[in-house]
């Protein structure tokens, strides 16, 4: 079987197939996803919201290319609300599985952790200790359940030493060319997980994607 194409163009490519058939927010995505790219070139702080926008635009074709999902919505406005939610706040995106269940998937990037030294342009990551992981995973899962999801996908950084200059598949979704994947299991946290939370998919922008099976303290 060919592996999904998750390169930049490939989604790209992906969101057009999903407006053609009519589903809503998709071109609105591509649209904005290729606004941002075009816009870090000349304004270096919006290197965060380009990254937020091809995470975003990743997590589509990866739930339906790889998790075989049916596409049925792509948020715009705040209007995809699970019936698990507390609270009004939406989802990033409606799927339907193969069992013809709803799936109501929250979308994360931590490319907060990208930092740009302005004075030499070079950008680098400062590795988080395991205490800023765990927590950030909390917080994200957290927010998830909040908004009813029952799947997370989130990108996680490649680090390397702070400041360290980044080599190019570090940052560039072209990487995903040639991935593997790889079965793990989360750090434990301390957050009560409901029933129709499934569990996170993270990937980062080392060619390899994980699943990670929550596990609840």
């Amino acid at each position: 079987m060919e592996k999904p194409d998750f390169t930049k163009q490939g989604m790209l490519d992906t969101l057009a197939k999903l407006h053609a058939a009519g589903v809503p927010g998709a071109h609105a995505l591509a649209e904005r996803t290729k606004a941002a790219e075009a816009a870090v070139r000349s304004e270096p702080i919006s290197e965060q919201e380009s990254q937020n926008l091809w995470t975003e635009s990743f997590a589509v074709g990866f739930a339906k290319d790889f998790l075989g999902f049916e596409i049925l919505d792509i948020e715009q406005n705040g209007d995809i609300l699970s019936p698990h939610r507390i609270g009004n706040k939406s989802c990033d995106l409606l799927c339907k599985d193969d069992e013809g269940n709803e799936i109501f998937v929250e979308t994360k990037d931590n490319s907060g952790d990208l930092l740009r030294a302005e004075s030499s342009g070079i950008s680098g990551y400062t590795p988080p200790t395991q205490k800023q992981v765990n927590d950030w995973i909390a917080t994200k899962v957290y927010q998830s359940i909040k908004k009813g999801a029952n799947l997370l996908i989130a990108r996680i950084p490649t680090y390397s030493p702070a400041f360290t200059p980044l080599r190019e598949e570090d940052i560039n979704f072209e990487i995903f060319r040639d991935y593997t994947i790889r079965n793990e299991i989360c750090v434990n946290i301390s957050i009560d997980i409901p029933p129709h939370f499934r569990g996170i998919w993270f990937f980062r922008n080392g060619a390899q994607v994980f699943y990670k099976v929550l596990r609840s303290k």
